[in-house]
């Protein structure tokens, strides 16, 4: 839910949002970029928090077979940085040359279920 308002808020946990100027997000829209900025941000990025975001640059051009380490270091991630949510599922795709990751996340919290798809890299 985009609250055009801080005083509709409904929740305490929202923050604002990166779609819209001067809207909110709340609830699993705040879930939903919350996860999408944590997985935005290549790790060691953030000089008061080096551990937080991933390493995508590392596994663009590898294939497919490296993505039970990425699989780990998305689930760390979401784990720490976000434990209002649980991964259901993660699909990892590499392009044919590795030049593309897709990867496709669904989870759950107490405040209801979310998706979030992210692409990294360049290529078909």
């Amino acid at each position: 839910m985009i609250s055009p308002t801080l005083e509709d808020l409904q929740t305490d946990f929202w923050q604002y949002s990166l779609e819209t100027a001067g809207g909110v997000v709340e609830g699993v829209e705040d879930i939903k970029q919350c996860i999408n900025i944590l997985l935005s941000t290549q790790k060691g990025s953030i000089p008061l928090n080096p551990d937080l975001g991933i390493d995508i640059d590392r596994y663009i051009g590898l294939p497919a077979s490296e993505s039970a380490e990425l699989r780990g270091e998305i689930i760390n991630q979401i784990t720490t940085y976000e434990p209002r949510a649980t991964i259901t599922n993660l699909v990892i795709t590499f392009s044919e040359a590795g030049a593309k990751i897709t990867l496709a996340l669904t989870w759950e919290s107490n405040l209801g279920e979310g998706t979030n798809t992210l692409t990294y890299g360049n290529g078909s």
